[in-house]
Formats: C-alpha cells, structure tokens, sequence
C-alpha cells in the first residue's frame, strides 16, 4: 500500500510540474520554467537539446521573443508507473498543444 501511495504522490508532483512548466512558459516566466528542471538537466525539445539553461535561453531569447502571446492546453497526462517502480528522474515527451500568436501581429486578437 504504502508503495502506491508513494507513486500516486509522485504522479501528481510530476503533473504539476508540467502544469507549472506551461504556466510559465505561457506568462514568459524565464525561473518558474528554470525552476521544473534539475540543474543537471538536459532536455530534447524538437530541434534543440542542451542543458537546462541552455534550453532557457534558447527558448526565452531566441523562440519566445517571436509571439506576443502562448496558450497551452494539457489533456491526458500519462505518467509510466514503469518509471516511477525503475526509479528514473526523467519524465517521457508529453504532447501538449500550444497556441501562439507571432508578435508581428499584436493586436490580432
């Protein structure tokens, strides 16, 4: 039981830092998305892999300069219990759609 339990807990801590993760990234919040990774990080992010500050400034000063505004929607967070048992400290890519509006058009909508 108490196993469960222990896996239950993580599921929900890594699920919030996803939301936390989003959240940041859709206020540009360059330490909160800092804050949802370990310092010894990498992330494998599309066309880019790094390190975690790597990743931060990519994102912050090359990607999200280009919007105005971002919006993710979260559905259907799988968590693998397989990776909670085995111990791991990653977390699976996750789809998570993300609305952006390019900062060219400000005032679109």
């Amino acid at each position: 039981m108490e196993s469960a339990v222990e896996a239950l807990l993580a599921k929900q801590a890594i699920t919030e830092v996803v939301y936390r993760y989003c959240r940041g990234i859709d206020r540009f919040d360059r330490e909160m998305v800092r804050d949802c990774y370990w310092p010894e990080a990498t992330d494998e992010h599309g066309s880019f892999t790094g390190t975690r500050d790597e990743y931060i400034s990519w994102v912050f000063d090359r990607l999200l300069p280009r919007y105005s505004w971002s919006q993710h929607f979260i559905g259907n967070v799988l968590i693998d219990q397989l990776d909670l048992v085995a111990g791991r400290q990653n977390v699976s890519p996750m789809g998570s759609p993300a609305t952006t509006v390019p900062a060219v058009f400000p005032n679109t909508i």
